[in-house]
């Protein structure tokens, strides 16, 4: 198990669809910082946090708050690598907000994880997501465009953020995005399984 160092908080705000036109247009014009491509797990339950698997590491970031504009201010708390013991069990499963299984092993590589005390819990979801995603900066403002594809289904998002909530506040409404419900990763994909849209 491996904590992530202390960082600085950093005040989200995320909208999906399946594009955005002009507003597409006005973030690629920002400073490009980097694309990525690649697969991810999500672990979803109804009040759970953001709990993924990604390049063989278990990840989870904690909402701490929500401000009076409904920015997010999400913690990353765990990057732990396979295996799992106990300890880091038990922290993937209090962000779940599920009771820790009994434990008959040690520890667990990812695949006894998933078929052992995961897909066993009715209360677990588990999300199949491919991203694409591109990054842009304009001052201390991040952005992404991000195309995911959740169990098949092809969606785009658009994520602001930065250390400065009154800073992703104003880039909402430079980007002609006001209005527009501030939906986090788990909450979409919680929907998107359940609905086949959002």
């Amino acid at each position: 198990m491996s904590a992530v160092p202390p960082i600085s908080q950093r005040w989200e705000w995320r909208t999906w669809g399946d594009s955005f036109g002009s507003t597409e247009a006005a973030l690629t014009r920002w400073d490009a910082t980097g694309e990525s491509e690649g697969d991810e797990r999500y672990l979803l339950t109804v009040d759970g946090d953001n709990v993924k698997i990604r390049d063989e590491l278990v990840d989870i970031k904690v909402l701490r708050e929500v401000d009076q504009r409904g920015l997010e201010r999400w913690e990353p708390t765990l990057k732990a690598s396979f295996p799992l013991d106990e300890p880091t069990l038990a922290t993937v499963f209090s962000s779940l907000r599920r009771p820790l299984p009994a434990l008959p092993r040690e520890s667990y590589s990812d695949d006894q994880l998933m078929a052992e005390l995961i897909e066993t819990d009715d209360a677990i979801r588990v999300a199949h997501v491919h991203k694409r995603r591109a990054r842009f900066s304009l001052g201390d403002c991040m952005g992404e465009l991000t195309d995911f594809v959740v169990d098949g289904t092809p969606i785009r998002t658009i994520a602001l953020e930065s250390v400065d909530p009154a800073l992703v506040a104003a880039q909402i409404a430079a980007l002609g995005l006001a209005g527009r419900e501030n939906t986090s990763v788990p909450r979409a994909l919680l929907v998107l399984l359940a609905e086949g849209h959002l």
